[in-house]
């Protein structure tokens, strides 16, 4: 705000609700999330890497304290929002699930998107680090859902 010049009231004036500001402020995020991910699953490469690097960035967001404590509100309002920005959060949704099929098939890009966003979201909530063990079961066990599904 200060940076801005605005005042606080000002700067509300500009959301017609709470929530409207929460679902700017994730709009804004998940942009960032896309084009991380995006960036780590790009190019050539054997789509099991791709997937390991999607599913380890995915997870950063519970490993890293910066990174957990900005989603962690998110994620405890996520199905308020969900149900009050409908349209708004399935695309936010598609675009994470477009990253991933980039490597494999879209109807396995959404399982494995929505097992690993779980996962991440529950770590985020109990405010539990994942350990690199379980990120690597939880690659292993995707990957191996994946090859079954070919």
């Amino acid at each position: 705000m200060r940076e801005s010049g605005l005042s606080n009231q000002a700067f509300y004036r500009h959301f017609p609700s709470k929530d409207a500001l929460l679902l700017a402020v994730l709009a804004d995020g998940r942009r960032r999330l896309v084009s991380y991910l995006a960036r780590r699953v790009q190019g050539d490469g054997p789509a099991p890497a791709k997937v390991r690097r999607w599913v380890e960035g995915v997870m950063e967001q519970a490993r890293n304290p910066d990174a957990a404590a900005a989603t962690l509100p998110f994620v405890v309002n996520a199905a308020r929002l969900a149900a009050t920005f409908r349209a708004e959060v399935a695309q936010s949704r598609a675009e994470l699930i477009a990253t991933l099929a980039t490597a494999i098939p879209e109807p396995d890009a959404e399982l494995v998107h929505d097992l690993v966003m779980r996962r991440m979201e529950d770590a985020l909530v109990q405010r539990r680090v994942p350990s690199h063990r379980e990120v690597d079961r939880l690659v292993s066990f995707c990957l191996a859902g994946v090859a079954r599904g070919t």
